[in-house]
């Protein structure tokens, strides 16, 4: 009986074996690429170097790059049959998709088409003069002290950017923290002349209509003050270091019959000293 259960089981593995096999339907393709050359000018093996590959490894740029093509498409090679220098027969293989290949039978279609119809050297025109294009791309030497300078300078402000963004978005959201948000937020960045360090003038633009319009359009100047100056109290703990910070405007306008009125201005600004001073 153990015998009859063991012979089963070998043969259930050995016919899952064969339906597994058998499952595994690949199609193929042959192609010719023309002659092939070889460069010494670049070469796939040049990444290898530090690693004891031959340093006069040639290589077929334009072979290669057909071939990746074809490789991230599935496509791997199983045989190539020719001698170097002239036309080489190239088979490849890869696992059937239905999908895949039925959407690929779409695009032969199409290009076949252009074939047919004439359209062929003109798209080869277009490729030897992209190539053309490419090949007379100026070869320069690189300085590397002022390349690396400059990369130093874009890497610098790129740092700078991205620490006015930070401040930025941090003052922004402290602004619109409070009961009364103002209407618009400007930030003008510029280089202290003395300090030679950036700092920032942030422009607030408030809508006092509801607070300070009265008898229909009339308004009172120091009413404007008044409650922008109490707006600025608050904003004085704006979370920005104040040797980033030169001032800041709050700005009072009155909408009336459609139209924006500017009718009022306190600005606040920092000492030298570091203290908060007003005009």
């Amino acid at each position: 009986m153990k015998r009859l259960i063991v012979l089963l089981l070998v043969i259930g593995i050995a016919c899952s074996c064969l339906f597994a096999v058998s499952e595994n339907q690949f199609e193929y393709l042959v192609v010719s690429f023309g002659k092939t050359y070889f460069s010494e000018l670049r070469s796939k093996t040049m990444a290898y170097w530090d690693q004891g590959i031959s340093k006069t490894a040639q290589g077929a740029t334009s072979f290669e790059k057909d071939l990746d093509i074809l490789g991230q498409h599935g496509w791997e090679v199983v045989s190539i049959l020719g001698a170097i220098g002239g036309d080489q027969q190239v088979t490849l293989k890869r696992l059937h998709d239905d999908a895949r290949t039925t959407s690929e039978l779409r695009t032969i279609e199409e290009n076949s088409e252009k074939v047919v119809n004439g359209f062929l050297e003109s798209l080869l025109a277009e490729d030897e003069k992209f190539k053309q294009e490419a090949a007379s791309v100026e070869i320069t030497l690189v300085e590397l002290d002022a390349y690396e300078a400059e990369q130093a300078k874009y890497e610098a402000e790129q740092a700078e950017q991205k620490t006015r963004y930070e401040l930025e978005t941090t003052a922004t959201n402290f602004l619109n923290r409070f009961t009364i948000n103002p209407k618009g937020i400007s930030y003008e960045w510029e280089t202290d002349s003395y300090s030679k360090k950036d700092k920032v003038n942030i422009e607030l633009k408030y809508d006092v209509t509801k607070d300070c319009l009265i008898n229909i359009n009339q308004y009172r100047q120091s009413d404007v003050e008044q409650l922008l100056n109490s707006y600025g109290e608050q904003i004085k703990a704006i979370p920005i270091p104040k040797d980033s910070l030169t001032s800041i405007s709050l700005d009072g306008y009155i909408t009336y019959m459609d139209k924006e009125f500017f009718v009022g201005n306190i600005f606040y600004y920092i000492d030298y000293y570091g203290n908060w001073e007003r005009l």
